[in-house]
């Protein structure tokens, strides 16, 4: 194993993680999407819109989307998730779920 050392491993091993959730998190961003933008009819939802503040979200949809979460994802919303911003973008869903997720490998 010539010119293998521990920080080249470290380095290749933190790339390789790195790459594998920057994957996984545009896997669940684009779920997402794909999920809104079933209620949004035309419009192109961005990353880091707020679906509060474009008036496109009520009591009720605001359940499906917790139920969707937590389905499609197969975490569970405790009470202490349920705040306005874990849910306002595409990018803060993605972050709840995979803050959620890696409750759940550890």
């Amino acid at each position: 194993m010539q010119g293998c050392t521990v920080e080249k491993v470290v380095k290749d091993f933190t790339y390789i993680h790195k790459e594998g959730i920057s994957k996984l998190m545009n896997k669940i961003q684009a779920k997402i999407k794909t999920f809104l933008s079933k209620f949004f009819g035309n419009h192109d939802l961005q990353p880091d819109e707020d679906i509060f503040a474009l008036g496109f979200v009520n009591s009720m949809f605001a359940m499906q989307l917790v139920l969707f979460v937590e389905q499609e994802f197969q975490i569970a919303i405790e009470n202490e998730d349920l705040e306005f911003e874990n849910f306002r973008t595409i990018n803060s869903l993605a972050n709840l779920i995979e803050r959620k997720t890696a409750i759940l490998v550890q």
